[in-house]
């Protein structure tokens, strides 16, 4: 007993007195205490059977080019309890009279020793044939991945020849990673050793280089990753874009939705730029107190347990919830972002429109996106735009500076993308389809720099200025006599009268010049408007007049273009004095049309009652532009007939029965959607406000509905909503 004592206070003071082992944030370094690597007597040396890179061998009739494989007898596997596994043994027979391609005749823990003959041919014709059928079971691949594990984890720590093959297998693997890494097992062990390889043998810190985590599914963060991220937190350097990207990638608890896998390169280019504007130079991290573990754990069986490295300064800072959270916040950011454009490409996956897809990218990645055309195009804006307000110019010279477009095969598809595709590079465009104008697919345009908060769709009084705008000018055309002065007058009348934000008031600015551009004389405007009843055409008539005198008084301008409205509405001219005097605030004195001088005379500034100052009532105005929508909706449909964009129409029911448990108007709303499986967000604006519908509540009641009778969503998406074609054909039927 005593002897047993003392050797254990012998053992003690050793402990306490033999040297320690350095380890350093620099260095992480192997445990050999989980297996020998010592062999048995009985084993052969690994280097008698060891195939190098470059040699071949012949067996059953095969040659097996390249080496890289144990081939004979007589080598025991790390343990020393059995053959070792990768062990091509030649006296071992091969049943050449089949395949056993699938795998039903090997284990789970395949060795050459114990699959069957079948078995054996199809993994020597897979040696002999390149290594890269993408179609073989993983097993016969992961049975020549154990020689390479075994290779570079045991016997370079014994073998200088196995020491200068280390760089040939690593490429190896990497070339096998990338053919069979659709299977998770194979990617995951291929994935760890070759980060556990890259970790050890690092002379450098990893994050000074980029990192690569493509394709990786695991329920840990990637070995390279953890120890790179360590480092960073260690020398306290701010997380760069691309570490920061490959760590919310790898994020075992939240796996990245379509776009981020679909439009890679996009995705990638949108987080940098949203993470630099957030976090400037980068996150920084701060050192939690979990220290950090790295350990490879071999696939073969070889083995007698995990093999790890460990270092005594780093710590896991991969285990951090909180940075994570502020990544995953950017990553989701911009897939929502990406996500009309990534469905686009879904749906049309081998041919798509070029200048579609690039309208509905974001607008970040398109000022900074690497398309020779998109570059062509804002040099060709900025040198020609610059800061003016406005820029006349001809459709076909904005179609030039974009040559992958094919102009003869324009449309309102092509139109409408260039409109959205302008106003994400900040230059609006007129006519623009998104807000009520015509198809235009050449001549004349107008461009001119949007201001900050544009809107995306016209409001109710920019559309009724709009119409009114063009119905006049319709009007004045008519007699060839229309100048730059009467638009501008009835441009300053029209922003005066309506609420129009600033940036409606630029828009409407282009939208009048425009219309100076490229009059049309509307020749069967007058068909179209007597093709109302005569309420319909009163209407008209006195809205128009309420027009003109909300700010108190009636200029003889206006009462020369109502002349002519009237005449064209097949209206008494006496009914238009009548109105005008009953507005009048006194008796106002309105010479008759036929004695007024041709044209218009423009005084310096608008005519009011001498000593009077009059107070506009904007409330009583709105409410006038409330009251009047219907008027505004029968003058639309004369110039929507006029434009004839051919849009598809769906014929409304002879009877009001709601779909899907919805109500008269909301139905009707729906039946005007299925006309087109895709809207734009503009376009359905537009149509909410004809139908005085506040469009997100109609959308979200639609939804609602549509969960209750199909228990699936009606349409999807958000700047670009696409309709469930099944849930259509339900309600076509």
């Amino acid at each position: 007993m005593s002897t047993i004592i003392f050797l254990i206070v012998v053992w003690a003071f050793w402990q306490i007195l033999k040297p320690k082992a350095q380890n350093s944030s620099d260095s992480l370094q192997r445990k050999s205490t989980d297996y020998q690597p010592k062999y048995q007597p009985t084993s052969v040396s690994p280097d008698s059977v060891w195939v190098p890179s470059g040699e071949e061998r012949i067996i059953s009739g095969y040659t097996i080019k390249g080496g890289l494989i144990y081939f004979g007898t007589g080598l025991l596997s790390v343990r020393a309890w059995n053959k070792e596994p990768a062990l091509i043994d030649p006296t071992l027979p091969v049943d050449k009279s089949t395949n056993d391609w699938d795998g039903r005749q090997i284990n789970y823990w395949p060795s050459y020793s114990n699959i069957s003959a079948t078995a054996r041919n199809a993994y020597l014709e897979w040696l002999a044939n390149g290594r890269n059928n993408p179609t073989v079971n993983i097993g016969y691949v992961f049975l020549y991945f154990y020689g390479l594990e075994r290779r570079i984890l045991v016997d370079i720590r014994e073998s200088s020849k196995a020491a200068l093959e280390k760089e040939i297998i690593l490429t190896e693997l990497k070339r096998l990673r990338e053919i069979y890494r659709s299977n998770y097992s194979f990617n995951q062990y291929s994935s760890n050793l070759i980060d556990y390889l890259e970790i050890i043998d690092s002379k450098y810190k990893l994050y000074s280089s980029p990192i690569d985590v493509e394709g990786f599914v695991g329920y840990e963060f990637p070995l390279k990753l953890r120890v790179g991220l360590a480092q960073i937190a260690a020398d306290g350097n701010p997380l760069s874009p691309d570490w920061a990207l490959a760590w919310v990638k790898s994020d075992p608890e939240n796996r990245l939705r379509t776009p981020a896998h679909r439009c890679k390169e996009e995705f990638q280019k949108l987080f940098y730029l949203n993470y630099k504007e957030k976090f400037g130079e980068g996150l920084l991290l701060v050192p939690n107190k979990t220290k950090l573990r790295v350990n490879y754990r071999p696939a073969s069986q070889t083995f007698t347990g995990a093999i790890e490295a460990s270092s005594s300064e780093l710590y896991d800072v991969s285990m951090l919830k909180e940075p994570l959270n502020k990544l995953r916040k950017i990553a989701d950011m911009c897939i929502d972002q990406l996500d009309a454009y990534s469905r686009y490409l879904g749906r049309n996956p081998d041919k798509y429109n070029l200048l579609v897809a690039w309208a509905l990218l974001p607008d970040k990645i398109i000022i900074s996106s690497q398309s020779k055309d998109l570059q062509m195009l804002s040099v060709w804006l900025k040198d020609n735009l610059g800061t003016s307000k406005i820029l006349q110019t001809d459709l076909s010279t904005v179609w030039n500076q974009i040559p992958s477009i094919n102009q003869k095969e324009i449309g309102k598809q092509e139109v409408l993308a260039l409109s959205q595709l302008l106003s994400k590079m900040g230059v609006g465009i007129e006519p623009d389809l998104r807000f009520g104008s015509p198809l235009v697919t050449s001549g004349a345009m107008v461009l001119f720099n949007l201001p900050p908060d544009f809107p995306l769709a016209p409001s109710l009084e920019y559309s009724v200025a709009t119409t009114v705008l063009r119905l006049t000018t319709a009007v004045s055309a008519a007699d060839g006599n229309i100048s730059q002065d009467e638009k501008e007058y009835l441009e300053r009348k029209l922003e005066m009268l309506f609420n129009l934000s600033q940036a409606e008031k630029v828009r409407l600015k282009a939208y009048t010049q425009y219309l100076l551009l490229a009059p049309s004389n509307f020749s069967g405007i007058k068909k179209q408007l007597q093709a109302f009843d005569l309420k319909q055409r009163e209407n008209i008539g006195k809205f128009l007049v309420g027009i003109a005198q909300a700010d108190g008084f009636i200029d003889p301008n206006e009462i020369q273009i109502l002349n002519k409205i009237f005449s064209i509405l097949d209206l008494d001219v006496q009914n238009l004095y009548s109105q005008a005097h009953a507005a009048a605030t006194e008796p106002v004195k309105i010479e008759s049309g036929d004695v007024l001088q041709k044209g218009f005379t423009i005084p310096s500034e608008f005519k009011k009652r001498r000593g009077v100052k009059v107070e506009l009532d904007m409330v009583e105005i709105e409410r006038k532009i409330a009251e009047t929508a219907e008027v505004t909706a029968m003058l639309n449909n004369i110039f929507s007939a006029e434009d004839s964009v051919g849009a598809q129409s769906i014929p409304e029911p002879a009877d009001e029965d709601g779909i899907m448990g919805l109500g008269p108007e909301n139905s009707r709303f729906v039946r005007l959607l299925v006309a087109k499986s895709i809207w734009t967000r503009g376009e359905l604006e537009q149509l909410a406000a004809k139908q005085n519908l506040l469009l997100d509540g109609v959308l979200d009641t639609i939804n609602d509905s549509s969960f209750r009778s199909f228990d699936e969503p009606f349409f999807e998406g958000t700047d670009e909503i696409e309709l469930n074609d099944k849930i259509v054909k339900e309600i076509l039927k």
